[in-house]
């Protein structure tokens, strides 16, 4: 599963190669209704495992939704809530079937694998918190906040956190000179990434090392600012940074170092959204019109992606361990034209298709066997989570 996922090696901007292949038919996929729980009218998937076990929320009957796991059956399970509280939602899911979301107005909570619910608890003196993501350890991360009065308006300090399998949370260490900091991602090796404001410079891409130091991964040359978004099992760190007054995707090996990684030929910018564990990092540059689908190799070469014939954008969502990227297709004058779509290691596009009686769909990952999850408009208008299998 993704782990939400010396000298400094700068890659120039290039223009990458199109490919061109003709899409694969829609009716070569089955796309799988995943539904709703009892009268509930719409649902929406948020993560996918290896094992197939999607998680994401339901509405429900009497308004409101509830945290929601769909087996690899397509089975649905209420996750239900903390006491007292009437809605939830999960965010991620670990390969041993713990689940990570929130309960309430944003309470931050953990489901075990048989579906028991622990509130994560803020650091002390605290006034809330949020979860970000989970390992295959059961390590969760995220921050926990105070609210600060200033004169008469306030201000949010956060602190990058760290939770045990119980639920109880430590204090990542503070990068020096910094104000806030927010845990995005830990991987299986427990190198956690996130990001810290750092007074008098703005927002800079952060890791949390397993032997207990912090490390500031800097910024491009002429850059302000950098964003860490997820890292593979080899330490590989994806984000974007600030550069000439745009933001570009960038890489961190293993080592820490930065690499702006470029966008296609007349284009000013580029964002990446999922790495693999051999280095392919898949994500979406601007191009001299509108915004296409790339796949950037372990090398730093990228490669323009196509969108499906007629249409003039395209995005990834994310990227297994074989190449497969997951995303969609669409025609910026038509909300109704977008398509998931799914591009193999070669770069053929396959159109993913619509439920029957809708107009539209998404993708919003891929695990390791292939399943793609997302979300389509059912017959009536509602919104459904659904997967696609191999």
């Amino acid at each position: 599963m993704g782990i939400r996922h010396g000298s400094v090696t700068f890659v120039g901007l290039m223009a990458g190669a199109l490919i061109i292949a003709f899409p694969a038919p829609a009716s070569a996929v089955t796309i799988v209704d995943l539904g709703t729980l009892p009268g509930g009218r719409s649902s929406f998937a948020e993560d996918i495992n290896d094992a197939g076990t999607v998680v994401g929320l339901s509405s429900l009957a009497g308004g409101g939704s509830h945290a929601v796991r769909w087996d690899s059956r397509g089975v649905i399970t209420d996750l239900g809530t903390l006491p007292g509280h009437r809605d939830s939602y999960a965010r991620a899911i670990n390969d041993l079937g713990v689940v990570i979301g929130a309960s309430g107005g944003g309470t931050p909570v953990r489901w075990s694998s048989s579906g028991v619910i622990t509130e994560l608890a803020k650091l002390p003196g605290d006034d809330s918190a949020s979860v970000w993501g989970i390992n295959n350890a059961g390590t969760a991360v995220g921050n926990s906040s105070n609210i600060i009065p200033v004169g008469t308006d306030f201000d949010v300090e956060a602190h990058a956190v760290r939770w045990n399998a119980a639920g109880v949370p430590t204090a990542l260490p503070v990068l020096p000179g910094s104000s806030d900091s927010v845990a995005r991602a830990i991987n299986d090796d427990g190198v956690i990434i996130g990001n810290a404001t750092i007074t008098g410079q703005g927002t800079h891409a952060v890791r949390w090392n397993t032997d207990g130091t912090v490390t500031d991964l800097g910024v491009l040359p002429g850059g302000t600012r950098s964003n860490a978004e997820g890292l593979n099992d080899g330490g590989v760190i994806f984000g974007d940074a600030s550069r000439s007054g745009s933001s570009t995707a960038v890489r961190w090996n293993a080592q820490g170092a930065i690499a702006a990684l470029p966008v296609l030929a007349g284009g000013s910018s580029a964002f990446a959204v999922g790495v693999n564990e051999t280095g392919v990092i898949a994500g979406y540059s601007s191009t001299p019109n509108q915004w296409h689908a790339v796949r950037w190799s372990a090398a730093g070469a990228v490669t323009d992606l196509g969108t499906l014939r007629g249409h003039d954008r395209s995005f990834t969502a994310g990227i297994n361990d074989a190449g497969v990227i997951a995303g969609e297709s669409d025609l910026f004058s038509d909300i109704n034209s977008t398509r998931a779509v799914r591009w193999d290691p070669n770069g053929t596009i396959t159109n993913l298709g619509i439920l029957p009686g809708g107009r539209f769909s998404y993708a919003s990952g891929i695990n390791t066997a292939g399943t793609i999850f997302g979300n389509a408009d059912a017959a009536g208008g509602d919104t459904h989570a659904v997967i696609r299998r191999p």
